[in-house]
């Protein structure tokens, strides 16, 4: 299939690349803006195979072409001048679709002279990470057979989760998500006293469960102009009554003058954030939504709250910022039921997919329990208490969910259907609870007499709780499953050890940690069952080391691994140097350590094979909703030939390395990685480990490592030293 994205702004160099990257063939990108010119030459994982072209110069090309994307301003005038311009050059079957956040395809399609031929898909930033694509068909596009490959395309190819929405304005994750955003700017600056910084730390609480940017990090991501616009074309579509209108008609004048001022965010590095450097330090600043002047942010802090009520209920500012502006997001998604959606799981799970929130609007509600009074009563007692209408929806239920069932548009409850083949944790968590769990991970029945091992913390770091629980697990496992399964819905699968512990704890407590881990990642091996892990985004440190551990890894396309603890001056301690001398052997001991040295990451999973991660019949997962049932199914395919078995390291009796580059700390980590990677002796695991924990607790005892290891967790990069 023959592909052109129209616009290079930020999101359509973005989905050049992801397509070009997915199916390894030539994308066009029209036009040339500054953005795409920037990323094509300065973007270390820009794709050769994005071609970037003039629409006024290269116009002809697109005769060639089946499948257009456009993807230029938000901007009804510019779109249709653009459909306008096209149209002679196009096929007779030719399928384009618009990138447009807000605007309706019943007034699109006018444009066009095949309607079959036009539809929307709503990618979301950044486009090689987020899994949601919004999709908004009409009637007349069954006639044309290239809109289902298209379709299938983007679900099976570029992985994405595919939501058929209503040709609504905003459709479902915008019209939510920026009403949101726009609650939160509006109840912050009624708020003078509120740190933007110290509130998206709050927002990220483990019973809220906002993604790490917060809102106005994200408003900075979107950039400040864009969610303008955005707004404005939301504005316009929906009717005075609606809450967006009615309740947050007008924000803040400071919004506007950020714009106008250039403060747009991510784009040009100032926007509610930015980064100020002094004297060769960098620090963070914020803006003051009430003096318009920027000052260092606050630094975040955990408050303790037993549920979601309590956290809400507390006196603090940012507290009351959040209690306002969730309630608010939460009522107004039950307006939204029918409108937008006539499945209230579907708004759950697009909140979920396309703002990465850890709890959909009717999840959150049915969790705002205290004591014995329910999130249902809870939500409509605060409509009353601000004087709005009551959603319909509230007057005719106490719980948004019932175990596996979910509440109808009708009143009564329904089955949740899970596809076979797509299906996340929280799906299966809907209705079969935890075998085993506490604040770092849990053990989950994912049938077929195989068990997932997920992790709960935050990043999926790696701590005391969790491998205890993995042990745990691995003996329940070995007495009533067949197989074990190591994954989570998070982006990330793990980030490795928390780095905290290693300049809070002592020497002590660190040297038994990596001996515990030691034990536990070599029983999980040596178990008498098959694991399999299914690891996607970043699976590095220690969260590389489980997963080398494992009989197999089922990556997701966009997985970036690596044995990064040089970064932080030490060695890989829980076996990642054994692991990796196993699957290069003696003869490429130095290509092992070039890479463990190097702290290499894989740029995507096709790079695995090559960095002897994966087995020559390893499978990569494109779409991430189907990485947990693959996985399963590897499990349930090597069932009949596993068997666990001890394997002898063959060390390189020599190999040179040139270190006129480095630091002279990495100097000293080089060599204690280069004696234990040469010995003329076969060690056994247990030998080897032995060695990685000797190295790996010579450099803790380092003021040189405890320096890295505090500049990466504060600056998060490497310090030279």
């Amino acid at each position: 299939m023959k592909i052109a994205v129209i616009g290079a702004g930020k999101m359509g160099y973005g989905i050049a690349n992801h397509i070009a990257s997915r199916t390894e063939n030539q994308v066009l990108l029209f036009d040339k803006t500054d953005i795409a010119v920037k990323s094509l030459q300065g973007d270390k994982n820009a794709n050769e195979l994005v071609i970037g072209l003039s629409i006024d110069d290269d116009i002809e090309k697109l005769r060639d072409m089946d499948f257009i994307i456009e993807a230029i301003v938000e901007d009804y005038s510019s779109k249709c001048k653009l459909y306008k311009k096209i149209m002679p050059y196009l096929k007779d079957d030719v399928v384009v679709t618009s990138n447009t956040s807000t605007m309706l395809r019943r007034q699109l399609v006018k444009k066009f002279s095949r309607p079959e031929n036009f539809f929307i898909t709503h990618f979301f930033n950044p486009p090689h990470f987020m899994q949601l694509l919004e999709v908004i068909e009409g009637d007349e596009n069954t006639r044309n057979p290239n809109v289902k490959k298209v379709t299938t395309l983007c679900a099976d190819v570029l992985g994405k989760t595919i939501i058929q929405c209503k040709d609504t304005p905003g459709f479902i994750a915008n019209r939510l998500g920026i009403f949101f955003l726009t609650a939160v700017i509006c109840e912050a600056h009624n708020n003078g006293s509120v740190s933007i910084s110290t509130f998206d730390s709050l927002l990220t609480h483990r019973h809220i469960g906002i993604p790490k940017t917060g809102a106005f990090g994200l408003l900075d991501l979107i950039g400040v102009d864009v969610y303008t616009l955005i707004l404005s074309e939301l504005r316009k579509a929906l009717p005075e009554t609606d809450l967006l209108n009615s309740y947050y008609g007008v924000i803040p004048d400071i919004i506007d003058g950020m714009v106008h001022d250039g403060f747009i965010g991510r784009k040009n590095g100032c926007g509610f954030y930015k980064n100020r450097t002094i004297n060769n330090g960098s620090f963070s600043e914020c803006l003051n939504l009430y003096t318009g002047l920027y000052q260092k942010c606050s630094p975040s802090s955990s408050i303790p709250a037993r549920n979601l009520v309590s956290l809400l209920e507390k006196s603090n500012p940012c507290c009351r910022v959040a209690k306002h502006a969730l309630l608010m997001t939460l009522i107004y998604a039950c307006h939204l039921v029918s409108i937008v959606s006539d499945d209230l799981n579907t708004i759950d799970e697009v909140m979920r997919l396309g703002y990465n929130w850890k709890y959909g609007p009717f999840e959150m509600i049915d969790n705002l329990l205290n004591y014995q009074v329910k999130g249902v009563e809870y939500l409509y007692n605060y409509a009353v208490s601000r004087n709005l209408s009551i959603p319909p929806i509230l007057n005719h239920t106490k719980s948004f969910y019932i175990q596996h069932q979910k509440l109808s548009v009708f009143g009564n409850y329904e089955s949740i259907l899970t596809d076979r083949n797509n299906w996340s944790l929280a799906d299966i968590h809907k209705h079969e609870r935890a075998l085993l769990s506490n604040e770092s991970a849990k053990l989950i029945d994912i049938g077929d007499g195989i068990a997932c091992f997920a992790f709960n913390s935050r990043n999926n770091v790696l701590d005391y709780s969790m491998l205890r629980l993995l042990q745990d697990s691995i003996n329940i496992t070995n007495k009533y499953f067949r197989g074990l399964v190591l994954g989570n819905d998070n982006l990330h699968f793990s980030v490795g050890v928390d780095l905290v512990l290693f300049f809070k704890k002592s020497v002590n407590y660190i040297e038994k940690l990596i001996t515990y881990g030691q034990e536990v990642f070599l029983n999980m091996k040596m178990a008498k069952f098959p694991v399999v892990s299914a690891v996607s985004g970043y699976t590095v440190g220690g969260g590389c080391e489980l997963s080398l551990h494992a009989t197999d890894i089922v990556p997701y396309m966009e997985t970036y691994m690596g044995l990064v603890e040089t970064n932080i001056g030490v060695i890989p301690g829980w076996g990642g140097c054994k692991e990796m001398l196993l699957r290069y052997g003696e003869k490429d001991t130095k290509l092992v350590f070039e890479q463990i040295f190097r702290a290499r990451v894989s740029k995507n999973a096709r790079e695995l094979k090559e960095m002897r991660f994966l087995r020559d019949d390893s499978l990569i997962v494109m779409n991430r909703k189907q990485s947990l049932s693959m996985a399963k199914t590897r499990v349930l395919k090597i069932l009949s030939s596993y068997y666990p078995k001890k394997e002898k390291i063959i060390r390189s009796s020599d190999f040179k390395y040139d270190d006129s580059d480095y630091t002279e700390y990495d100097k000293i980590i080089a060599y204690r990685l280069y004696r234990l990677l040469v010995d003329s002796n076969n060690l056994s695991e247990s030998e080897v480990y032995k060695l990685e924990k000797s190295a790996f607790i010579a450099l803790i005892k380092d003021s040189k490592t405890i320096d890295r290891i505090k500049h990466m967790y504060y600056n998060k990069r490497k310090l030279h030293n």
